[in-house]
């Protein structure tokens, strides 16, 4: 098992950006995990979860501001 960190947010781009570490068997696996466990916890269909990357490893997010002007 390695580690990923996902990044996803909704799929019609709104709302603030999903960021959570994981492990999975291989890095093919990431973004399918990744887009399963951000509709899990935002209670939502997975095609409603759009995957913006996969960071190798647990990333350690020092600063990150959202801004959604929409």
């Amino acid at each position: 098992m390695s580690s990923y960190t996902g990044f996803c947010q909704h799929a019609n781009g709104l709302g603030t950006i999903w960021i959570q570490s994981f492990d999975v068997k291989d890095c093919e696996d990431a973004t399918e995990v990744a887009q399963k466990l951000c509709a899990e916890d935002w209670d939502c269909e997975e095609e409603d979860v759009h995957v913006l990357g996969i960071a190798r490893g647990n990333v350690d997010i020092i600063y990150w501001e959202d801004i959604n002007e929409n």
